[in-house]
């Protein structure tokens, strides 16, 4: 919930509505093929890296993510298929980024 966590949770909601992503806001088992979900968590261990924005199955996590970052995202990565580089959580110890669309 820290670093306006929750701004980005609201404006990823508003973004992807408009980008005509079905939107599901909460885990939910019968979510079918073609459907995006969003959820809430707490602290995922490094919370000084948050907000963090996980976009699975594909491994890409970005870091830092600001409201005025949501709409990129959307754009490049959901609709897109390509990462935000400059968004992308890079391991202190080997520079490699956490992605997996090339």
């Amino acid at each position: 919930m820290a670093n306006g966590a929750m701004k980005v949770f609201e404006h990823f909601k508003t973004e992807m509505a408009g980008a005509g992503i079905h939107v599901i806001l909460e885990l939910r088992p019968e979510a079918g093929d073609g459907e995006v979900r969003v959820s809430k968590s707490g602290c995922q261990g490094f919370c000084q890296m948050g907000p963090l924005v996980s976009i699975v199955p594909d491994g890409i996590l970005y870091t830092k993510v600001r409201s005025e970052d949501v709409a990129e995202i959307v754009q490049q990565t959901l609709v897109g298929g390509q990462v935000v580089e400059r968004l992308l959580y890079r391991d202190p110890a080997t520079r490699k980024s956490c992605r997996g669309l090339e």
